[in-house]
């Protein structure tokens, strides 16, 4: 019986919490680790999803009160670290609110 896309992911997920052997050489070692990590980061009333992608990562910026990311939310699919690509979001935040009176 094949499974869709989603719920195969669904398992190869249940079984790794379940720390299963069988499940670790089904499911590639990066790929286990890589579905685990994201991070929220708040600033100055946004919020940032930090997720891996490809060998870089996405950095979802979500305005105040909304559950949909902006278009131009920044991702970096070559290997990177994470601190390069929530600086862009921050740069692509400050660039929407615009220069502030003091």
């Amino acid at each position: 019986m094949c499974l869709p896309a989603r719920e195969q992911a669904r398992e190869r997920q249940l079984h790794l919490r379940n720390g299963t052997r069988e499940a670790l050489k089904k499911v590639k070692l990066g790929e286990a680790t890589s579905r685990k990590i994201m991070t929220t980061i708040e600033y100055k009333g946004f919020r940032i999803e930090v997720s891996p992608v490809g060998k870089g990562w996405r950095a979802s910026i979500f305005p105040p009160g909304s559950n949909r990311a902006l278009a131009d939310s920044p991702s970096n699919l070559e290997k990177s670290r994470t601190d390069e690509i929530v600086a862009e979001a921050k740069r692509i935040i400050d660039a929407r609110l615009g220069p502030r009176s003091v």
